[in-house]
């Protein structure tokens, strides 16, 4: 018999303890079964055979893995003698029969099957590059089922033969195969119930993806899902690879957007990155969302997958800086997998690390910057602005770093409410637009509009969270800071020095005056929760006199703190200016004295009737003030005899309010709908009818006592429904508005009816 050269693990050698061999004399059986005083130890094969196939590999994948790659390495065998092999997998999940079959391929001959196959821990593979180190695959059916049909034709001895494997404890021969054509192996399983089908089919396609040879499914009966009513995948025949990892990469990431996130590529940057025993593909993927904002996607949202020899293999601590990656191991004895082959060892993983991070640094060095100026021009701005996403820190050059925290620091723009990072204020001045951009402190307004008056297109900002690395960074790239600017170039308001330039000779109005800015309060819609919810916000801005209207009230000074803080309360079209002795005359601002002696003579429509705002007063009873379009709301509350309820808009209110403070009547303004809803509904809760429920809103209340309203006064069950679930689906003040007077108008027409 020829003797067929093979391969198996190197063990570590034991030699006995240096002792002479009287010393040894003492134990006289032990000392005869020993070599020199050396006992080797034995094991039981039964016993060993049966752990190694049913518990060394964990799942049937597993299986599937060795038994294919086993095939596919005897084809890339065949291919490099000038053979055109491939394989042809067949499942059929009705009768749950698996064959996988090598055709143009080696074979085994007998001398190897008697030499190598039956042995477990024997291998002929002598290259690192190539799949199979350990002899102990060959047992991995096991996974699968407890009995295997091997049929091979040797392309070496040209013999046909065929065996049947047992749970790995040995074969019996089987009648010689007579429908072999071609060289090569036919292996062929029933699988156990306990095997997955549909969990194998997706290992399938993704074990033959980077093999290397012609790859075919032969699916006979359609997948079907069996945890929901449809087909996974059609009966038919499918080719499976090989495929290279460039254009999967590529597809992966167009499948991520499109998948889920609905989102379009706009920009694909590969990396490709060859070591000598690794091959990394990585790419920047930059995409757009359905409001047409661009960003890069996320570490490892395409793809994080890791192959051993064109394998998949688990290695979950390693954590690469790209939106999708692919890494595959070109030798699995420099990058050594566990027994089972399920994930590397904790030891390749660490070299494996050690070898990428100079290897990516040095490929992805094109995004190194020096200026703040390279990133305006760089096509790839929207990798620096999600450097964190993406965990590129350890990446970078320190310069680059530092520029992507600054580009990253979160500011608020002075004038124009909003929070954004401050590559949004750069982009928007665009190149050398650091000179355009002054830091001055939070509520510096004044600075701010001597900035904004002297340099038109200036973008003012400050710092949402101030710190010193912060400001030293903004310092570094030449971002000015207000103050200093202010004072270096002795800058003062253009606006208000224009309009006292009467001062120095200036000009006059028509009735000798000079023109002044008078700082008018305002009511303002301003945003909350980074910009997620509207509220009202006082609002202070400058004015010339002759563009004050007769919703201008003047207040006097020191008393104005709680008429101003009316305007962050409601949004009223009213404005208040604070203890100014105007020089027009007349104007058409109105005194607050003649404003609240006007208001006490309007007719209310309260819980108790109409009454004069005076009457009010005059009862003694606390005024509770509603934001609601329809006052007529308040009859429904007629029992509330110890409160006077009024509803009304924001304007109406704000009127009552600023006379109930001139007279010192006790009222609020009242926030408390979600409870009137509860108190008044109990079947119902706010939270099915706003968006973020705990989070207070302008429109919250128009909602809520809009379905207080319809369920207080249409009697028709059916319609309550259908408005109760128009409400909970639109969500949006005036469309629940319009809704409401709909039905009210309906309600009131079929009561008439009726």
């Amino acid at each position: 018999m020829e003797t067929i050269p093979y391969s198996k693990p190197t063990v570590k050698e034991e030699k006995p303890l240096e002792l002479a061999k009287e010393e040894l004399a003492y134990a006289p059986k032990l000392l005869e079964a020993s070599e020199h005083g050396f006992i080797r130890m034995d094991l039981e094969k039964d016993v060993i055979i049966q752990r190694v196939s049913h518990d060394l590999y964990a799942s049937p994948n597993s299986g599937f893995r060795e038994l294919y790659q086993n095939e596919a390495r005897a084809c890339r065998e065949a291919k490099r003698i000038g053979a055109e092999p491939r394989i042809e997998v067949t499942l059929s999940p009705l009768s749950r029969k698996l064959v996988i079959h090598g055709i143009d391929s080696m074979g085994i001959s007998q001398e190897k099957f008697l030499q190598l196959y039956r042995f477990l821990g024997r291998t002929d593979n002598w290259n690192g590059s190539e799949v199979g180190q350990w002899g102990l695959g060959k047992a991995a059916y096991c996974t699968m089922s407890d009995t295997m049909l091997l049929e091979t034709y040797s392309r070496e001895d040209k013999t046909r033969y065929a065996v049947v494997g047992r749970n790995a404890m040995g074969y019996s021969l089987a009648p010689e195969p007579k429908n072999l054509s071609s060289y090569g192996t036919r292996i062929t399983l029933i699988l156990r119930e306990d095997v997955e089908i549909a969990s194998l089919y997706n290992y399938i396609v993704e074990c033959s993806r980077f093999s290397g040879i012609e790859t075919f499914l032969n699916l006979q009966e359609s997948l079907t899902d069996m945890y929901r009513d449809g087909i996974l995948k059609s009966a038919g025949r499918y080719r499976l690879g090989p495929e290279s990892i460039a254009e999967y990469l590529k597809k992966k990431t167009i499948n991520s957007l499109a998948g889920y996130y609905n989102d379009k590529l706009s920009k694909y940057v590969p990396v490709v990155i060859k070591g000598e025993g690794f091959e990394l593909h990585g790419c920047f993927a930059i995409s757009i969302d359905y409001e047409g904002k661009s960003s890069v996607m996320r570490r490892g949202r395409a793809a994080e997958e890791v192959y051993l020899l064109g394998v998949p293999i688990s290695a979950d601590e390693i954590k690469l800086p790209f939106s999708g990656w692919v890494l595959n191991l070109l030798d699995e004895r420099m990058y050594q997998p566990t027994a089972d082959r399920e994930r590397l060892q904790d030891e390749s993983v660490k070299r494996l690390m050690q070898e990428l991070k100079p290897a990516i640094m040095e490929a992805i060095s094109f995004l190194n910057l020096d200026s703040i100026d390279e990133y305006l021009e760089s096509g790839l701005q929207e990798v620096y602005e999600g450097y964190d996403q993406l965990e590129l820190d350890d990446y970078l050059s320190e310069k680059t770093f530092d520029i992507c925290r600054l580009l990253k620091t979160q500011v608020k723009e002075i004038g124009h409410w909003r929070q954004v990072a401050l590559y949004t204020l750069l982009k928007e001045v665009g190149k050398g637009g650091c000179e355009k951009i002054f830091c001055v402190s939070p509520r510096d307004y004044r600075r701010a509009s001597i900035l904004s008056s002297n340099i038109p297109d200036a973008k003012v900002f400050a710092l949402r969270e101030p710190n010193v690395d912060s400001m030293e960074r903004l310092r570094r790239y030449g971002i000015r800071f207000g103050d200093e600017y202010i004072r270096e170039n002795g800058l003062r308001d253009k606006r208000y020095t224009e309009s006292m330039q009467g001062e120095e000779g200036g000009r006059e109005n028509g009735n000798g005056h000079f023109q002044v800015l008078l700082p008018v309060h305002s009511a303002a819609i301003g945003r909350y929760s980074w910009g997620r919810f509207q509220t009202v916000r006082r609002h202070v801005s400058r004015i010339r006199e002759d563009e004050l209207d007769e919703r201008t009230i003047i207040i006097p000074s020191g008393k104005a703190l709680p008429y101003l803080s009316l305007l962050s309360q409601l949004k009223t079209s009213y404005k208040l200016v604070v203890g100014k002795k105007l020089m027009s005359e007349p104007s058409k601002c109105i005194l607050l004295s003649d404003f609240a002696h006007v208001i006490g003579e309007k007719s209310v429509l309260t819980n108790l009737g109409f009454k004069l705002a005076r009457e009010i007063c005059y009862s003694n009873l606390p005024a509770i003030l509603h934001i609601y379009s329809d006052p007529s709301l308040a009859l429904e509350f007629s029992d509330y005899e110890r409160e006077i309820h009024v509803f009304g808009n924001d304007d109406f209110l704000f009127e009552l309010s600023v006379y109930f403070t001139y007279n010192n009547h006790p009222f609020r303004i009242d926030r408390s709908e979600d409870d009137m809803l509860e108190e008044n509904c109990p079947d119902l809760s706010y939270r099915s009818f706003l968006d973020y429920p705990d989070f207070g809103k302008m429109g919250d209340s128009e909602i809520i006592f809009s379905v207080i309203h319809v369920m207080k006064k249409v009697k028709d069950e059916g319609l309550r429904k259908v408005f109760l679930n128009a409400v909970s689906y639109s969500r949006d003040a005036d469309e629940v508005k319009s809704m409401r007077e709909t039905v009210l108008k309906f309600s009131m027409l079929s009561e008439k009816a009726e």
